[in-house]
């Protein structure tokens, strides 16, 4: 009876402990969803107007089921590469080397997905019909723009901590007046660097076949000119795509998790944390279907405005709001 109430006593301190560190992640979470509902209708308007374009098109989620079916083997095999890393002499640097390989990999197919889906979906905004074959686009994909997705996914990924860790800096160092200017110095850098290195080139180097730095620029250049830059930088998309994978994560978690605490206590803070990057970077996969779908959309505006497909786009009216907000401030401003 000691032993059983030990053991549920245990269980509640640890229970109390989880809900102690996700609530505030939780209330924070609401609360940006209430702060950003201006954004929200837009965000839900542009994901279902790419995605009701992306089912028209043949394979669409094929390709995404292949990559993911190839990502679950590989995440087999590199389990056991873990656990054979366990024995060695300097096992924690091995498993370090073996996370980032499995973060990079992982982003790699990540964005595989991403430029095949962006593809097959500016192909049929330009043509106006399905014309596109998604065995070529994942093949493409995987021989010929795979040097520009694995320099994207080594560099973007990096950039976008590099730049989310100055924004953090900025709020906490406001006081500080010296910090202030180094971390303010630190985003301007960081926001200039995003110009040569983004998410959204891949839609270029799909379409036209270009290495990876010069579509970011391009990219960016035709965002300037068009006024998408605007759009862009109050998009909820891809925070849509980013929560989603935060979530499947944390499924994972609470699933190993509440199962390595009931048979290998001493395991479950390691599993715990494997099994949420597992499940995060899945679901980041199965979310790269909308995220190249919106990418697509956004360059094909770009270039294309003209596109039939394109007339009951969101993308103009937003700009339209956004921009006329803009000259109300700055009509107020003294």
């Amino acid at each position: 009876m000691t032993n059983k109430s030990l053991k549920v006593d245990e269980f509640y301190d640890d229970s109390t402990c989880w809900f102690c560190n996700w609530y505030p992640g939780g209330l924070i979470g609401v609360l940006f969803a209430f702060a950003s509902s201006s954004r929200l209708k837009y965000a839900a308007d542009l994901l279902f107007f790419s995605l009701n374009t992306a089912r028209k098109v043949r394979g669409t989620y094929v390709i995404s089921l292949w990559v993911l079916l190839i990502a679950s083997v590989w995440l087999l095999f590199w389990s056991f590469g873990v656990v054979s890393a366990l024995t060695f002499h300097f096992a924690p640097l091995v498993v370090m080397a073996l996370l980032v390989s499995m973060f990079w990999t992982l982003e790699i197919l990540r964005n595989v997905v991403c430029a095949a889906i962006s593809r097959d979906v500016a192909v049929y905004y330009i043509v106006g019909a399905d014309q596109s074959h998604w065995d070529r686009s994942l093949y493409s994909a995987s021989t010929s723009w795979f040097g520009s997705i694995c320099m994207g996914s080594l560099i973007v990924p990096v950039l976008h901590t590099l730049r989310v860790t100055a924004r953090g800096l900025n709020r906490i160092h406001s006081d500080n007046e010296f910090m202030f200017s180094c971390a303010d110095c630190f985003d301007r850098v960081t926001a200039i660097l995003v110009k040569y290195a983004n998410n959204w080139a891949y839609a270029q180097v799909a379409l036209h076949r270009k290495a990876f730095m010069r579509a970011s620029r391009d990219t960016y250049d035709l965002f300037t000119q068009k006024r998408v830059d605007v759009v862009i930088g109050s998009d909820l998309t891809s925070s849509f795509c980013v929560l989603s994978s935060i979530t499947g994560g944390m499924l994972c978690v609470i699933v190993s998790g509440g199962w390595t605490f009931g048979t290998h206590k001493a395991l479950t803070a390691s599993v715990s944390t494997v099994s949420f990057f597992i499940g995060y970077f899945l679901v980041r996969i199965a979310m790269a279907v909308p995220q190249g779908a919106v990418c697509a959309h956004y360059v094909c505006y770009c270039e294309k405005p003209g596109c039939q497909e394109l007339v009951a786009s969101p993308v103009p009216e937003r700009i339209k709001e956004l921009l006329a907000d803009v000259d109300v401030e700055v009509t107020k401003a003294p």
